[in-house]
């Protein structure tokens, strides 16, 4: 019970809206799978798995930035699943 409340006093960030965060992302990631097989079919595995790895990486830098009850955060996170949803398939064929 403590760290719930410490979690609302200190950062503002009720758990409803980490599992919006949470919701957007997966909701996006879903969908990302679909649309990660047209890129994977036209690109080689290993340059769609760098140019993930790197957009995630700026993308995580972006949210360390960004205000943490921001639709700039809902935006981040929904391109972060996005950009997830096509590096694990090429992850799994590069080492398949």
């Amino acid at each position: 019970m403590l760290k719930y409340r410490m979690l609302d006093n200190q950062t503002g960030v009720t758990h409803r809206y980490i599992g919006v965060l949470d919701g957007i992302f997966l909701a996006f990631y879903s969908l990302g799978l679909f649309g990660s097989g047209v890129l994977i079919d036209n690109y080689t595995s290993k340059f769609i798995v760098n140019i993930s790895l790197l957009l995630t990486s700026l993308i995580v830098f972006l949210i360390s930035y960004a205000p943490v009850s921001d639709p700039v955060m809902i935006f981040l996170m929904a391109v972060n699943g996005l950009v997830q949803s096509a590096a694990f398939p090429c992850m799994i064929s590069l080492v398949a």
